[in-house]
């Protein structure tokens, strides 16, 4: 009987040690999951995760537990599949644990749309100079699970191994050769080295070279976004019964989505607007609102739209003539109404026009603004008024506007209003103290038109003086010519939009076409820009252009484009 015993007692020893073993290695072990490892990895997979004292502080347990302690003690459970941003939020205070079994879990934190109490949100998006802006959410399902051609989709979607792991415990696992791991740190010079690369990112790591795609007509950057349609936006779960507690009481925090959007403040720049002439009479016979039928409620959706408007409101202005000849003009102040429809937020003053009706004109005109709240900069009551950049917040967001005339046809002075000339000395002076002081500075200005793409040798000079004096957008205003851009690693030369308000559809082979560049700011950094081309269909309307008429303007404005 004593031998039995013995045996009993070894068998039992040699049982635990090997236990103890296979625990000691799952927990341990820093190397690479294999592909095909099951969906239960994950809870070794967020062992390994953590370091050495991580894995004291988590998994080891006191080293004199009493049962009082052990039932008071919160278990959690946070599946590896998360993306890895999320799982380093979770947080734990003293009374809870993480613990590798879902089973054994008090909460638990899964890829699921049941009790969903956050958000990770993705994008699909391509080198700002593709030509492409749309796809589909079927046709990257499609791909991702046959790897057959369709569509954007004819090459393997670059991802990173946290954004392609978290996937293939959301939709699934992918077919070979949909997809291609790639580091992070790579991820966009691969994209821009290969033609129609797609690849698939984390939306807070939008930058500005990238373009994010339309899905299903649903863009994430856009102010009308709905999360509920909009496809990759994967939704976190935490279950349990003592979770709702748990979050109260303070014992567990964590970062609820990747990208916040009360951080993020959409601010819409636009060409020339001048409203005169035949499109002033269009107006008068179509009805005041009628430029803004089409385009008007997605400028509104703005969180800041600029209009440049070169041209005074004047008492007296006569009825617009169609074909006048001379280039001296005004506007009825009944005008007004239609800046206001498109939602106006800031007006720039560095026009050419702006004088045309004397001082008179120019101060009733800032009356009219004044009187309506809207902030003007680049001109003013006088040299002083109009120098001063326009400074704000929104949604967190520091911005600053600043802006000037760069043709000699400035007429403000110490003591008379208008356009203010462009001051380089001054401007870099003032561009680096806004920086300095933490805005996104957007530099406008009213420069010499050129009626072609390629911006020319003048324009470039001034206007990369200004970038390199640290502006994070630079726009030209004057264009009645769309003109390429020039793009860099966190900023941007927009060097002519063209007409957003004016009569030259007929007048000039591109005249009728032009872009709005929709920039978008998240976290008080510039992350993104939109160019959303628009056609006129007569000398006042501009409507959006056609998806063959957009992709014909930006490869001719792509082709006048330097990309740094």
């Amino acid at each position: 009987m004593k031998n039995l015993m013995r045996l009993f007692v070894v068998v039992v020893l040699l049982f635990g040690f090997v236990i103890g073993g296979i625990s000691y290695l799952l927990l341990s072990y820093e190397g690479e999951l294999p592909a095909f490892f099951p969906s239960d990895r994950v809870d070794v997979a967020y062992a390994t995760a953590l370091d050495e004292s991580d894995l004291n502080e988590s998994f080891q347990a006191d080293p004199t537990p009493t049962a009082d302690t052990e039932q008071k003690s919160v278990k959690v459970f946070v599946s590896g599949d998360l993306p890895k941003d999320f799982i380093n939020s979770v947080q734990l205070n003293e009374g809870t644990e993480y613990i590798t079994s879902a089973e054994q879990a008090d909460i638990a934190f899964y890829i699921s749309d049941q009790a969903q109490i956050g958000t990770w949100t993705y994008a699909l998006a391509l080198p700002f100079n593709n030509l492409n802006t749309d796809t589909t959410f079927s046709d990257f399902y499609t791909y991702w699970q046959s790897a057959t051609s369709i569509g954007l989709f004819y090459r393997p979607i670059l991802m990173t191994e946290d954004t392609a792991l978290t996937m293939m415990a959301w939709l699934g696992l992918p077919a070979a050769g949909s997809i291609e791991i790639v580091d992070q740190a790579e991820i966009l010079n691969r994209a821009w080295n290969t033609i129609d690369q797609v690849a698939l990112i984390p939306l807070d790591t939008v930058s500005p070279k990238w373009k994010v795609l339309y899905i299903d007509g649903i863009h994430p950057l856009h102010n009308d976004y709905d999360q509920n349609a909009y496809k990759l936006a994967m939704p976190i779960s935490m279950s349990g019964e003592l979770s709702k507690d748990a979050v109260e009481q303070g014992l567990i925090s964590f970062v609820a989505q990747n990208f916040d959007r009360s951080k993020m403040t959409n601010v819409m720049l636009t060409g020339v607007t001048a409203l005169v002439r035949a499109t002033a009479y269009t107006m008068e016979k179509e009805g005041v609102l009628h430029p803004s039928e089409e385009i008007g409620e997605f400028m509104r959706s703005m969180d800041v739209t600029h209009i440049s408007n070169e041209v005074p409101f004047a008492e007296g202005c006569p009825y617009p003539d169609p074909v006048q000849q001379g280039l001296v003009f005004c506007s009825d102040v009944k005008y007004y109404d239609l800046l206001d429809s498109v939602g106006m937020d800031v007006m720039e003053l560095t026009g050419d026009h702006f004088n045309d009706w004397g001082s008179e004109a120019m101060m009733y005109t800032l009356q009219i603004y004044n009187e309506h709240g809207i902030p003007y900069y680049g001109g003013g009551e006088n040299l002083a008024d109009g120098m001063k950049p326009y400074t704000f917040e929104n949604h967190g967001n520091k911005i600053a506007f600043i802006g000037c005339n760069g043709k000699g046809l400035d007429t403000a002075t110490e003591t008379y209003p208008g356009a203010v000339g462009c001051d380089y000395d001054y401007l870099n002076e003032e561009v680096a103290k806004l920086k300095s002081e933490g805005y996104v500075v957007i530099f406008t200005s009213q420069h010499n038109e050129i009626y072609q793409f390629e911006p020319s040798y003048e324009l470039m000079r001034d206007f990369r003086f200004v970038h390199e004096a640290g502006a994070d957008i630079v726009s030209g205003s004057q264009a009645h010519v769309p003109h390429g851009v020039e793009l860099f690693d966190d900023s941007i030369i927009t060097y002519g939009l063209g007409n957003l308000f004016f009569d030259q559809f007929t007048t000039y082979e591109w005249g009728g076409e032009a872009v709005l560049a929709v920039h978008t700011i998240y976290n008080n950094e510039y992350i993104h820009t939109e160019l959303v081309p628009i056609v006129f269909v007569d000398y006042a309307k501009p409507i959006f252009a056609s998806q063959n008429e957009g992709r014909v303007l930006l490869e001719n404005m792509f082709n006048a484009s330097y990309w740094r």
